[in-house]
């Protein structure tokens, strides 16, 4: 789940589809975007 504030900046901010779905669970984001 997304916080409102998540989606206000995916959507607005970053143009986030609206249609898109994630591939990798939080976790496994994070420690991607970690290296």
């Amino acid at each position: 789940m997304w916080s409102a504030q998540q989606q206000k900046w995916y959507y607005e901010v970053a143009k986030g589809s609206l249609y898109a779905t994630a591939i990798r669970c939080r976790e496994c984001r994070q420690k991607r975007s970690a290296t």
